[in-house]
């Protein structure tokens, strides 16, 4: 029975999160501010990962893996370089502000944290209980479906989707094998600091 409202509650979360990530735009019209926003879409990340606290943060766990898991996504970056220079230069990046750049770069490292404790942290971690490693790549599914719904879908296309896929596996299959969500994190920053670069030369 616990299982069944753990799956309950993770779809009602999931949907929430998909609702806000799917009118943000909507969204910051009505607040007219930025940040509050920006707030209010990385709520849906945390709350349920503060409520059921799924995840290990032991910086020790899965030691041994740190150097094979760090090769693998950097090999995985190189070819995404390419579609988000594309990416950044759809999204007009090249008259940015000073101060546009320091909210891009905001968004890029602290989205890689709060995927990492929503996705691997709540979602995999609760549907692993049930569906063992079946749930790696239903919440790869659930993380392409969450990028497809926001604004800049627009901006991405099979190739970008089949690398945030492919990066999900990644990190999906050593969340299992380390239960340690700070190395999951560190593997998502270094996948998006294949974007950061751009942005910085903009």
């Amino acid at each position: 029975m616990n299982n069944t409202y753990n799956l309950i509650f993770l779809t009602v979360f999931y949907l929430i999160h998909l609702i806000v990530a799917r009118n943000i735009k909507v969204i910051y019209k009505r607040l007219k501010n930025y940040y509050l926003s920006l707030f209010l879409i990385y709520s849906t990340y945390i709350i349920p990962t503060l409520i059921f606290r799924t995840m290990q943060i032991s910086i020790y766990s899965g030691l041994n893996y740190y150097g094979l898991f760090i090769l693998l996504i950097i090999i995985m970056s190189l070819p995404g370089v390419k579609s988000y220079i594309k990416f950044c230069k759809n999204s007009k990046m090249k008259k940015s502000t000073t101060k546009q750049k320091f909210t891009r770069i905001n968004v890029i490292l602290i989205a890689s944290v709060f995927e990492e404790l929503f996705f691997r942290g709540y979602i995999q971690y609760t549907l692993f209980a049930q569906f063992g490693l079946v749930s790696v790549p239903i919440t790869s599914l659930l993380f392409i479906l969450s990028h497809y719904v926001s604004p800049t879908s627009k901006y991405f296309n099979i190739k970008v989707y089949l690398l945030q896929f492919t990066l999900s596996i990644i990190l999906g299959g050593f969340y299992i094998c380390t239960e340690n969500i700070l190395l999951c994190i560190l593997g998502h920053l270094i996948f998006n600091l294949s974007e950061l670069g751009k942005i910085l030369k903009s």
